[in-house]
């Protein structure tokens, strides 16, 4: 390793134990790339959403799916009371999870 890398580790060392915080480093991505990342990240959302429509409502697109989530009765509720007995009943339901760890 070239001597002034062990020069720098030292003073960082120091620097440290002098209570300074480790210098970082910041690149903002450009606009671009958040966007792109963005849009990926929707794709993949879009995708699964669209398989799990397309095994339990063949042939459904997420938007009239969606449409029809808001628009039938069976699938809305009409009060704080009944979201609140659904939940309750849903997390009654479903296993519980183990807290211990495999050995």
């Amino acid at each position: 390793m070239p001597k002034y890398v062990d020069i720098e580790i030292a003073n960082l060392r120091s620097g440290l134990e002098a209570g300074y915080g480790a210098p970082r480093l910041t690149v903002a991505p450009a606009a671009s790339e958040i966007r792109r990342l963005g849009l990926e990240q929707i794709a993949g959302i879009r995708a699964e959403m669209q398989a799990i429509i397309d095994e339990h409502f063949p042939g459904v697109t997420i938007e009239s799916f969606l449409r029809r989530l808001n628009d039938d009765p069976r699938y809305t509720f009409s009060t704080e009371d009944e979201v609140l007995q659904y939940s309750v009943v849903a997390l009654a339901a479903r296993p519980r999870e183990s807290t211990c760890a495999a050995r």
